[in-house]
């Protein structure tokens, strides 16, 4: 039947509480990270207006395939131990779930990479924008916002290529038999779940961590769950004081404003106003 657990290979007492053991460790992992920072990521990402469309839809099914995946080892790993029996493989239709889920997230590293190159070298086209103002300052700031995403997405290319091969590392060594039987090759599986879930919470959390505006909006949710919000102080406070938080302001200012391909501030303070008219312009344009 299709939702019958069919019994897994016997092992030995002390093997079974080893594969026990793992069982409780991906739990945790699945439950305790993997499908909380999906979730909270796949919200961020759905009510930010700052990413291209295509890279947001990207990166929404990145974060429901990590959440599908964890939902489905974790129903898996609380069956194995209700039943008692940490070897089961579980229905097919609950591994055909998860193990999907897997293989397209997989694919979406290779979907991002492509993307992230057709938008910087092809940004002209890419952002669909035929008006006239679409002049080289405004394909500048694209080409420059389109290099620094990449680089904000660079630590979760690199975690999506070791979850793609530390299992062809496994099937390697399984091939030219470095270790056999049962026990060994289906521990050694169960390690890369694990491994694999740890990679998929870094690849959320990254996301979050280098992206400025998500960061700034997990903030705003964090403060209105606990329900802290910061209010204006009415005593007067030092002016050595006011110099810093004026100062820390400013530094957090600049880190959010658009660079050019050195590293510089793309808008400078010469032409600020009118590089800033032309650059709002263009993104109420770019959002409608």
């Amino acid at each position: 039947m299709a939702f019958s657990f069919p019994p897994g290979p016997n092992y030995t007492e002390t093997e079974t509480k080893i594969f026990f053991a793992a069982d409780i460790l991906e739990l945790a992992a699945n439950s305790l990270l993997a499908c909380p920072i999906s979730t909270i990521n796949f919200i961020l990402i759905l009510k930010t207006s700052i990413l291209h469309p295509n890279l947001k839809l990207i990166l929404l099914c990145q974060s429901l395939c990590i959440f599908i995946r964890g939902i489905g080892r974790t129903l898996l790993n609380i069956f194995r131990i209700y039943l008692n029996d940490v070897s089961t493989r579980g229905p097919y239709c609950l591994s055909i779930t998860y193990m999907q889920s897997l293989y397209i997230r997989n694919c979406i590293m290779h979907v991002m990479v492509i993307e992230r190159i057709i938008a910087t070298f092809k940004s002209r086209n890419y952002e669909k924008n035929t008006s006239v103002l679409f002049h080289v300052v405004w394909i500048t700031i694209t080409i420059s916002e389109n290099i620094r995403t990449s680089k904000q997405l660079l630590p979760c290319i690199i975690m999506h290529l070791m979850n793609i091969i530390l299992p062809g590392i496994n099937i390697y060594l399984t091939n030219f038999k470095i270790y056999s039987g049962q026990f060994n090759q289906d521990f050694v599986e169960e390690c890369l779940y694990i491994v694999t879930t740890i990679v998929s919470f870094f690849i959320e959390l990254s996301m979050i961590i280098f992206h400025p505006f998500l960061k700034r909006d997990l903030l705003n949710y964090f403060q209105i769950f606990f329900g802290w919000c910061p209010h204006p102080s009415n005593n007067v406070s030092p002016s050595d004081t006011n110099d810093v938080s004026s100062t820390t302001e400013y530094r957090n200012i600049i880190k959010l404003q658009p660079m050019d391909l050195h590293g510089r501030p793309l808008i400078s303070d010469k032409k600020g106003d009118e590089f800033s008219k032309e650059y709002f312009k263009q993104l109420t344009i770019s959002w409608q």
